[in-house]
């Protein structure tokens, strides 16, 4: 069953929540920082976190919440999915989804903006949208021990884990296209190239068979003339044995079946 409406604020299920962000059967959460990636994650000030983050095409960023979960309940399980709005927009949250009971603590999420335009991010937007869920007690055995940290705590964490291990753009799209598009041109050519060169055989091997012929009848013939005059005399046999021999070396074995 789906706790709504004023329930969301009677329960205490969030801290710091407002009632103007409940709608319909969510309540929606609002931006309380934005973590900068990259060489910007370095000067980030905890203290005073960015009123405003643009984010740039394929740059990446840190959004945790203003409010603070608090479910204490082992009843209630909360479901996060990105404000439809910011999806329109190109925006992608990698890390939201399922809040477990007894859960308390800010959430976050790396964004990756998919589009080819800037999405501007202020404090205070509302972002993230929450179901909260009841059911049945989760068993004892079953219970997972969490850590709770406050939103100062829970900022600072994530913001040492941008710095040691997140880049500031996801991939780099445009070289990866160009070396892509490379590859797909060569393998194209290469391809037109080798069925074009079995179309002709196929299809006219017996004309390619008498050119090949013809040419090395008149090769044979001006190579005869000039070995009379310019070297040793040769027998009927030997000339035989020379044609027969460039033959066997030459010629296919088997013709290719005429279509």
């Amino acid at each position: 069953m789906l706790i709504v409406g004023e329930e969301i604020l009677k329960q205490n299920l969030l801290i710091d929540a407002d009632r103007s962000h409940i709608k319909n059967s969510s309540y929606y959460l609002t931006i309380g920082a934005i973590i900068p990636v990259g060489e910007d994650a370095k000067n980030f000030d905890l203290t005073q976190p960015p009123e405003m983050l643009v984010i740039k095409p394929r740059q990446v960023a840190w959004v945790v919440s203003k409010e603070v979960f608090s479910i204490k309940s082992h009843q209630i399980t909360a479901l996060v999915t990105l404000r439809s709005t910011f999806t329109k927009q190109g925006l992608l949250a990698l890390d939201v989804g399922m809040v477990d009971a007894d859960f308390e603590g800010p959430i976050g999420s790396i964004v990756i903006n998919f589009s080819k335009n800037d999405v501007p991010l202020s404090k205070g937007d509302e972002f993230f949208r929450v179901a909260f869920i009841e059911h049945a007690e989760v068993p004892a055995e079953f219970r997972l021990k969490r850590d709770k940290l406050t939103a100062a705590q829970y900022i600072k964490q994530r913001h040492h884990e941008i710095v040691v291990g997140f880049p500031a753009t996801f991939l780099n799209t445009e070289v990866l296209s160009d070396e892509m598009a490379g590859k797909i041109s060569e393998k194209v050519k290469d391809d037109i190239l080798d069925k074009a060169l079995v179309h002709i055989v196929k299809k006219y091997w017996l004309r390619l068979l008498v050119l090949a012929g013809l040419t090395l009848a008149a090769v044979g013939v001006a190579a005869y003339v000039l070995y009379s005059k310019f070297g040793p005399p040769l027998t009927q046999e030997d000339v035989q044995s020379i044609v027969k021999t460039w033959f066997e070396q030459n010629l296919p074995k088997q013709l290719p079946p005429k279509k």
